[in-house]
């Protein structure tokens, strides 16, 4: 367990120092830009990337979705927004 002292040294330093959170917000912009970048391969016969892009488009805030395993579930993780 860590010391009660250092642990509150490291919160400290947490909290004055935001460039974390702002390295983590500007990863994740890059991150949904690079996914609306690929959905939008239209050369695909069969872009089920664009499919789960479109769909998260179209999903009501409070929507419940499943999906089956295999390659459908990691399009979904990456394309589909969690809303919380």
């Amino acid at each position: 367990m860590a010391c009660p002292l250092l642990r509150c040294e490291i919160l400290q330093r947490r909290e004055s120092d935001a460039s974390f959170l702002k390295t983590a917000q500007q990863n994740m912009r890059a991150w949904w830009q690079l996914m609306e970048e690929r959905a939008g391969d239209r050369h695909t016969p069969m872009n089920l990337q664009l499919v789960a892009w479109e769909l998260d488009k179209r999903l009501a805030p409070d929507a419940i979705i499943s999906s089956d395993s295999g390659t459908i579930a990691t399009w979904f993780a990456r394309q589909i927004r969690i809303r919380l």
